[in-house]
């Protein structure tokens, strides 16, 4: 999917940026280097559980995950919304509902895309 996205944008007026498996302390770090007002899009392709908490595989056979609790998450988002750093929140991962309406309620996200159910 990210190589996917990457090709797409790569001709873009989009400055993409690709960062496969962050780390849980590089993600935030990333988040909080966001310029004021630079209005970004973030996409997060992963796993999330029921309570909202976001899972980074390590390595590539998804033995070992790293998780970002759902209120770490919303919190960061929170900041980024209100330095106008984020605009859109994507997450493209199975029962990500419950965080979805955590960042449009708590966090303010104008915009946010995420699953109900299970991605097929």
């Amino acid at each position: 999917e990210a190589q996917e996205l990457s090709f797409l944008y790569k001709s873009s007026v989009w400055d993409f940026q690709l960062h496969p498996r962050p780390t849980v302390d590089s993600f935030c770090e990333r988040m909080w280097a966001l310029l004021d007002n630079s209005r970004v899009i973030v996409h997060f392709a992963g796993h999330c559980s029921r309570e909202g908490a976001l899972h980074w595989l390590k390595d590539r056979e998804g033995r070992e995950s790293e998780a970002l609790d759902a209120s770490v998450f919303v919190d960061v988002m929170k900041e980024a919304v209100k330095r106008g750093a984020v605009v859109c929140v994507v997450l493209n991962a199975c029962l990500s509902l419950s965080l979805g309406e955590k960042l449009c309620t708590v966090a303010k996200v104008p915009h946010v895309v995420c699953w109900k159910g299970t991605v097929d």
